[in-house]
């Protein structure tokens, strides 16, 4: 073989191996990479969706509650099943607040300690809450998450504020009128429809019961009160 044979035989010969290495790099490349991505999918199954499973299960419970209260209070619009109207007996304000220190002790005895800084803005119930870790060994991870709350609890309080205006407007129109059941008939002008009130109070107070269009756990919310007109 002639200098020039063997130059072009050493040629070959690096160029083979040069590319036998190029595609073995790009092998173990690819395994890297598919080893890499297998992680954070890994990561989502293990942690991220067992974290937002929990959230999930947590809001259900506290949205339960807070609608229980919410139908409770209804019934109850001055802490009493039927309570004689007075000027003070209820107002929004005050109804809100009692949602909230009502619902807060339901929570509460559920989550003892766990929530705090509870705010509410008509339908909008939220809290700070602590701190959840979610812990696996191997290989050893600790994902750690916020489980504070905003819920919607399906109730906008705006429509009790309607419903208290449109009550003291009509005893304002029949107070102390002696034709008291036509007053009724031809002024009240209520939201939602008229249901059975079971209780009579007699004289001049009357029982009303008012339907609401609001359904909360399948249920109308159901408005009961008694109104003094002497």
């Amino acid at each position: 073989m002639n200098k020039k044979g063997a130059l072009f035989h050493w040629i070959v010969l690096g160029i083979l191996l040069a590319t036998g290495i190029f595609f073995l790099n790009i092998s173990d490349g690819i395994a890297e990479i598919t080893t890499k991505g297998a992680w954070p999918l890994s990561f989502v199954n293990d942690f991220v969706l067992d974290a937002e499973a929990d959230l999930l299960k947590q809001d259900t419970l506290v949205r339960e509650i807070s609608q229980n209260v919410l139908l409770d209070i209804a019934k109850q619009p001055c802490g009493h099943l039927y309570a004689e109207w007075n000027p003070s007996c209820p107002t929004l304000v005050g109804v809100q607040e009692r949602f909230l220190t009502n619902v807060k002790n339901d929570i509460n005895e559920k989550f003892p300690t766990h929530f705090s800084e509870y705010k509410h803005n008509n339908n909008i119930l939220s809290a700070k809450g602590k701190l959840k870790s979610i812990v696996k060994q191997k290989p050893f991870t600790n994902y750690t998450y916020n489980s504070g709350f905003t819920i919607d609890t399906g109730y906008d309080f705006t429509e009790y504020a309607q419903l208290i205006s449109e009550v003291q407007s009509l005893r304002k129109e029949c107070k102390g009128r002696q034709d008291l059941d036509d007053c009724i008939a031809t002024k009240k002008q209520f939201i939602g429809e008229a249901c059975e009130a079971t209780h009579n109070p007699g004289g001049k107070s009357k029982a009303f019961c008012i339907q609401s269009k609001t359904l909360l756990r399948n249920h109308h919310v159901r408005y009961l009160l008694t109104v003094d007109f002497s």
